[in-house]
């Protein structure tokens, strides 16, 4: 991606938003939409929102806790989660909501089907509800040291797959870990098409 610059592509029509309209003039490191379209854009610890068309700063900035946004993602409802300054919430309704302590390691965020938000962080993966209770769903990679999570997914069966800077690709069946063969030990993003392929 360009420094500061977003595309919005919807067949013949093409939005392009950059610095001039608001945006930092560094890479975008994260992109979620949230239930009601607005796209929230991480530029390495920054946070803003588009809306309607406009650039903004992100909803209630100023109530979240101090230090960089380092991830965010989409819950079933349409809710942003965020993680800041090692701090977990989620924004509903433009009304942010600190949930637990989660710490400043490197940090990936995933909705899950069920509700709440799957979390990633160093070997590890969670699973926390709307209402904040964190449940440990176990530890992956042991065996391979694997570095920090790049990626998280749940795909449409329920499974979680975790990408890794060094270890690979990691599925979670709801019960345990499974280290899937790749062409590649570093993973950058996951996708399921329409074949549920990943």
């Amino acid at each position: 991606m360009n420094r500061g610059a977003v595309a919005y592509l919807n067949g013949d029509q093409t939005e392009v938003f950059t610095t001039a309209e608001g945006l930092a003039d560094q890479q975008v490191s994260k992109m979620v939409e949230a239930g009601d379209g607005t796209l929230w854009a991480l530029f390495h610890g920054q946070g803003r929102i588009i809306r309607q068309g406009k650039v903004m700063d992100i909803p209630a900035l100023e109530t979240l806790p101090a230090g960089q946004f380092t991830s965010l993602g989409c819950d079933v409802d349409g809710n942003i989660w965020w993680v800041k300054g090692g701090d977990l919430g989620v924004c509903r309704k433009d009304k942010s909501q600190r949930l637990a302590h989660v710490g400043n390691n490197a940090i990936q965020l995933a909705g899950a089907k069920g509700g709440g938000i799957w979390i990633c962080t160093t070997g590890h993966l969670f699973h926390c509800t709307a209402q904040g209770a964190m449940e440990d769903r176990g530890e992956f990679g042991r065996d391979s040291s694997p570095g920090n999570p790049t990626a998280l997914l749940e795909d449409s069966e329920g499974a979680v797959w975790i990408g890794a800077a060094f270890g690979g690709l990691f599925r979670y069946d709801g019960s345990a870990f499974e280290s899937i063969s790749t062409s590649r030990p570093e993973i950058q993003c996951l996708l399921e098409d329409r074949e549920k392929s990943i």
